[in-house]
């Protein structure tokens, strides 16, 4: 036992990074450690994560995949079970929707950071406010939006930057799996995305977005997700 070590005040703060150095001189020899155990009631292992946060009753999260089923005028949310820092990040993620018919009208998910005072409970309406949309406190997010295009879906993209009034713009006919991956750059403030997928010219696009001003340090991050009427089928595939 060593007394009197303050890790707290010396490493400055309650988290650090922990690891092993090692070194060998003109003899060498191999060396080799096994068994390796460290326990800490704060610290995660590195293939832990912590427990997600699911609202709405009606998704599933499983092997990095979550699944919205084939329910009408549908609205849910899923939160990351610890915050994250708003001081950059990257995030991605692969939408998918299958068997989509002519009855669908507007469904979709967006990726949202939050500081709402019903924590990880928040959640907004349904349809296409996609879980968003009325949800109480700052927020801010990326909206994929598909609607009915008459003879196919057709799907928008935007970005609320915290104002409450979202951009959208339309990327073309939904003919399969939407790629997005996403950085956040807190020197400058901005939120970029690059969205592809078959049939669709890439959409590559950066807005201003000032996410510590908004939400502070850390926040709550997860995904939204919004039906209306009768969508065939709202499945989501997330890799967070």
């Amino acid at each position: 036992t060593i007394p009197n070590i303050a890790l707290p005040e010396l490493l400055g703060g309650n988290a650090a990074t922990l690891g092993i150095t090692v070194s060998s001189g003109a003899a060498y020899a191999e060396q080799r450690i096994q068994g390796l155990d460290f326990r800490s009631p704060a610290a995660v292992r590195p293939d832990a994560r912590p427990e997600w946060r699911l609202n709405g009753s009606v998704q599933s999260l499983a092997d990095g995949s979550l699944t919205i089923p084939v329910v009408p005028n549908t609205v849910t949310s899923t939160w990351y079970g610890r915050e994250v820092s708003t001081d950059g990040f990257e995030a991605a993620f692969t939408y998918t929707v299958s068997d989509w018919n002519a009855n669908s009208l507007a469904f979709g998910i967006a990726f949202v950071l939050q500081q709402s005072p019903a924590g990880f409970a928040a959640i907004g309406a349904s349809g296409d406010a996609l879980g968003y949309a009325d949800m109480p406190g700052p927020k801010a997010g990326f909206l994929l939006t598909v609607r009915n295009g008459g003879t196919a879906p057709v799907l928008f993209a935007g970005v609320d930057d915290g104002s409450g009034s979202a951009t959208s713009e339309q990327l073309g006919v939904l003919m399969g799996p939407v790629s997005v991956p996403l950085s956040y750059d807190a020197q400058p403030r901005t939120l970029s995305a690059v969205v592809t997928s078959t049939g669709i010219a890439q959409y590559t696009r950066t807005w201003t977005v000032d996410l510590p001003q908004l939400l502070g340090k850390q926040a709550i991050m997860g995904v939204t997700s919004g039906a209306m009427l009768s969508p065939s089928s709202n499945p989501t595939q997330t890799e967070p």
